[in-house]
């Protein structure tokens, strides 16, 4: 964890995302688990990681949600292999990447169930094998179709904010509804 940049958030946001990240590493197991939590966490996708913490620390703001829907716009949204690529990114495509998990994060909780990602790490850390077997146990889809159902919600909230006339107005309170 800790890939974000923290010269991009104020002291408020950054003090939420290490509490975010506490609550996910306490959550998962007792302290008496600890070389068990940390071979979780390498069984876990960093890119998630940050994402699940940045979701649980504050919600998206209206300039990423703006970037978000101008990547969906323009097909720039990465893909589940991209973002496993996040910790040898540049800063701006790391920051781009992480508002997209984040999103990801909080389109998935509002589709298919609202703490299936601590759950998710709970049962990593039970058995510290299978990522996308445990996502799809937690969420109920596959990862592949939980994406797909995310890319498809951005590329559609995209073109109705995009062809909609009043251009003033984008609800940057994102929660997987149109």
């Amino acid at each position: 964890m800790d890939v974000l940049s923290a010269r991009s958030y104020p002291l408020e946001k950054r003090f939420a995302i290490s509490l975010a990240r506490t609550y996910i590493k306490r959550s998962t197991s007792s302290s008496s688990n600890f070389w068990r939590r940390q071979l979780a966490m390498l069984a876990i996708p960093v890119s998630f990681m940050e994402g699940m913490a940045l979701n649980y620390a504050f919600d998206i703001d209206s300039v990423q949600y703006s970037r978000l829907l101008d990547m969906a716009r323009n097909k720039r949204l990465y893909s589940l292999r991209d973002l496993e690529t996040l910790t040898s990114q540049p800063l701006y495509k790391k920051e781009e990447m992480l508002f997209q998990v984040q999103a990801m994060f909080a389109f998935w909780q509002s589709k298919y169930r609202s703490n299936a990602d601590i759950d998710l790490m709970i049962s990593i850390v039970r058995k510290p094998t299978g990522f996308t077997n445990a996502f799809k146990k937690n969420y109920g889809v596959t990862l592949n179709e939980a994406f797909a159902a995310f890319k498809e919600e951005m590329e559609s909230l995209s073109i109705d904010k995009h062809d909609s006339k009043d251009n003033d107005f984008i609800d940057v309170n994102y929660n997987g509804n149109k």
